[in-house]
């Protein structure tokens, strides 16, 4: 009897390692591979959120040069000694009758930090995929395990 029941223990044993863990290595090789391709540092949405990094900045490194153009051209414009009714305004000096009306603007501020903001948001999102990706591939890896684990008892 109790050799029967060693037997049998055995048995379970070597169909458990011979059919699980090679199932078990694949599926683990096949969702790691799938997380490093797409979700890790160099993945392909890491990459894409460090291209859209990319173009925003060159927008802005092309606002500035449009920005100091227009700068370079007043500045000649003054060395000239022409001066505009906004420069003249600006500069404080109003003619007779005249009133002086100051209009906010948005300041470069508020946009570096919605920028900021959106950038936050971004790095949370690939951060949210990661941590839902790993606990989808636990949650694969354990039904695959109680799957095989099952079929191995029934064929027992």
């Amino acid at each position: 009897m109790d050799q029967w029941l060693f037997s049998r223990v055995e048995r379970y044993f070597t169909i458990l390692i011979k059919q699980t863990y090679p199932l078990l290595g694949v599926a683990v090789f096949i969702l790691s591979s799938i997380y490093i391709l797409l979700l890790s540092e160099s993945g392909f949405l890491e990459r894409l959120r460090l291209n859209n990094k990319i173009n925003i900045v060159e927008k802005k490194v092309q606002e500035l040069k449009r920005e100091n153009e227009s700068l370079k051209l007043l500045l000649e414009r003054q060395e000239k000694g022409y001066l505009s009714k906004d420069d003249l305004l600006l500069s404080g000096q109003i003619s007779d009758g005249e009133k002086a009306v100051f209009i906010k603007h948005r300041s470069y501020e508020t946009e570096s930090n919605s920028t900021a903001e959106n950038e936050q948001t971004r790095i949370m999102d690939i951060t949210i995929f990661r941590i839902a990706w790993i606990l989808f591939s636990i949650f694969i890896i354990a039904i695959l395990y109680k799957k095989t684990k099952t079929l191995i008892c029934d064929d027992i």
